[in-house]
């Protein structure tokens, strides 16, 4: 294209171009003028920042008004200065023994002290239910009415028990310098209580244990323990009354059959401790262990306790628990020995010669059983008198051994000036031997020093105590 050309193109090109006049002469009017709508969404939106603004005001000043409490510490607690739900104080000066505390309900406790926790421990809610030590429970989780507190003396030291209504939100998470221990539990027969009667086979007796922590346990350990090496079953019931009619009768009946279709029945554990059961050392009593167990258990009378109904499956009947008779009674006189078995076991006043009418020094009266026991109670129709002392004895590995100094030994008869019951205190160790033709487990009264005698002692019946079963279930709470 010539240059001429070009100059043409470009004078026609400005004749076509129309001046264009400015709608507004601010542009700051240009956005109404596009949208007259913008300035009524602008106010709105003013509006909604101011409300925004005020709340934000408001919930400043809300939460500046709020205390967020903070979890106390030990010396605060100890120091009484705070109140996280309520505190009990407790002089722990002088011994205490199922005192029972006013006023006190919740379900949770901490326990503190300057003191030592062992030895301190409260009963829920019965005075007859299983002692929950501080020293392995702490804090204690369980819902109670009533508190029973049991502590020994400590001079000078004070006990506070922190108790929750509702529990204590992160009580075990603060810095409390209170170490916390597992939450599983055990709950034991009483021995001198529970299952004591003597059952043939197939025979059974129920007993209730007072003191679960709650009335929804898992069930996760069995521990049996028994003087004699029987086959038993254990039937769990959850009430605390089981239908006679299917022969599950209260703790003081025994029955010959069971019925397991008994809608309280909730299952049965096997303890054959005759195969399965061991003792420590070849002697002492016979142990059986289950673990890794998981029984549900609900006590359906809300009443804490666990309801067991225990039957003897062996030939062997199992012996009675609190009184027994005698495998063997012997007495010594100069040597020279006297069966008298079968007047210690009946009741003819006065055949039993505990001492000669002229004792001497080792003379001896010999009281015999067929398993491991505790103690020997002893009735006493004619009461001695005199100035003797009598050395009590039982035979161990290592022969005859002195009880007299040992932990727990108690002669109830006054060196057969009295009747009573002698507690032997160290019977864990005891072995068989052969007394006079009769191989048992021996407790001897041997005559170690003697004066004089005006009234010879003569005894009316013995009996054995300790011929034991105990059984304890470890089991953890649940909802």
């Amino acid at each position: 294209m010539s240059n001429a050309d070009m100059s043409a193109l470009h004078r026609n090109f400005e004749r076509r171009v129309v001046p264009v006049t400015p709608v507004v002469s601010n542009p700051s009017q240009v956005v109404a003028v596009i949208d007259p709508r913008v300035d009524q969404l602008l106010a709105r939106m003013a509006e909604q920042n101011q409300l925004i603004t005020r709340m934000v005001e408001n919930f400043q000043k809300l939460i500046s008004s709020v205390t967020v409490p903070q979890m106390p510490s030990k010396d605060d607690l100890v120091a009484g200065t705070v109140h996280p739900i309520i505190i009990q104080e407790y002089a722990l000066d002088t011994a205490r023994t199922n005192e029972e505390l006013n006023s006190i309900q919740g379900n949770i406790i901490l326990a503190v002290t300057d003191g030592d926790l062992a030895g301190i421990a409260v009963r829920l809610n019965e005075r007859q239910s299983a002692l929950n030590y501080f020293d392995e429970h702490n804090p204690i989780e369980a819902p109670f009415f009533k508190l029973f507190l049991t502590s020994n003396a400590q001079s000078g030291k004070t006990l506070k028990l922190i108790i929750g209504a509702n529990g204590l939100v992160n009580l075990h998470e603060s810095p409390l310098s209170v170490t916390t221990k597992q939450k599983f539990r055990i709950i034991s027969s009483d021995s001198d209580v529970d299952f004591i009667a003597s059952l043939a086979q197939y025979q059974g007796i129920t007993a209730a244990l007072l003191g679960l922590a709650t009335n929804k346990v898992r069930i996760t350990g069995i521990s049996a323990l028994s003087s004699q090496p029987l086959h038993y079953r254990l039937v769990l019931i959850s009430g605390s009354t089981p239908s006679s009619g299917g022969g599950l009768l209260p703790a003081s009946g025994v029955s010959s059959v069971i019925d397991f279709d008994t809608p309280c029945v909730i299952g049965s554990i096997d303890l054959d401790i005759a195969t399965a059961g061991y003792q420590r050392d070849g002697v002492w009593f016979y142990f059986m262990d289950l673990q890794d167990l998981d029984i549900d258990y609900v006590c359906q009378n809300e009443d804490y306790q666990l309801t067991v109904y225990l039957q003897n499956l062996s030939v062997t009947a199992k012996k009675n628990g609190a009184n027994s008779s005698l495998l063997g009674a012997i007495a010594e006189d100069g040597g020279v020995q006297t069966d008298e078995t079968s007047a210690a076991n009946n009741a003819t006043a006065n055949d039993m010669t505990l001492l000669p009418a002229a004792p001497a020094v080792n003379d001896t009266y010999y009281f015999g059983a067929d398993g491991v026991f505790n103690a020997i109670a002893l009735t006493i129709g004619q009461p001695g008198v005199g100035v003797w002392t009598l050395t009590w004895e039982f035979y161990a590995e290592g022969g005859w051994t002195s009880l007299t100094f040992l932990t727990g030994f108690v002669d109830g008869t006054n060196g057969f000036r009295q009747s009573g019951v002698v507690e032997l205190g160290a019977w864990r160790s005891m072995k068989k031997t052969t007394v006079n033709g009769i191989d048992a487990f021996w407790v001897r009264a041997r005559v170690s020093a003697f004066t004089s005698c005006a009234t010879q002692p003569l005894g009316t019946i013995a009996y054995i105590q300790g011929q034991i079963f105990q059984v304890s279930f470890t089991y953890e709470s649940r909802q």
